[in-house]
């Protein structure tokens, strides 16, 4: 190596943005909490939530088990896709593509 002739590290990094397809207002109305003066049962499972953690748990195996393993792929009918939850309708939109880098370039490949 001279020091007319460097090694360069280009790297060219896949990034964008996806606009929010989920609204999520945030209330800034209220005064600080601090964390302190909170509960610790604000941050543990509850006994709803060990119970839905459980389901999620045994859909996720089952759908292991039957893309795995050959002796449960008769089974695959029975096992969904996906799981439903409160935002399954606005997930299923397509996201729209932001990024910086199409301003830097002039051009869009996501148009």
């Amino acid at each position: 190596m001279t020091t007319s002739h460097q090694v360069q590290s280009l790297h060219y990094v896949n990034s964008y943005g996806a606009l929010d397809r989920v609204p999520l207002p945030l209330d800034t109305s209220g005064a600080a909490i601090n964390p302190k003066d909170l509960p610790l049962s604000t941050f543990l499972l509850s006994p709803e939530d060990c119970v839905a953690l459980r389901k999620n748990y045994i859909f996720l195996v089952a759908r292991i088990l039957v893309n795995k393993l050959d002796f449960f792929a008769k089974l695959k009918k029975c096992v969904p896709c996906h799981l439903r939850h409160k935002y399954t309708d606005e997930m299923n939109v397509k996201s729209k593509i932001v990024s910086g880098w199409n301003e830097c370039i002039g051009f869009s490949i996501y148009k």
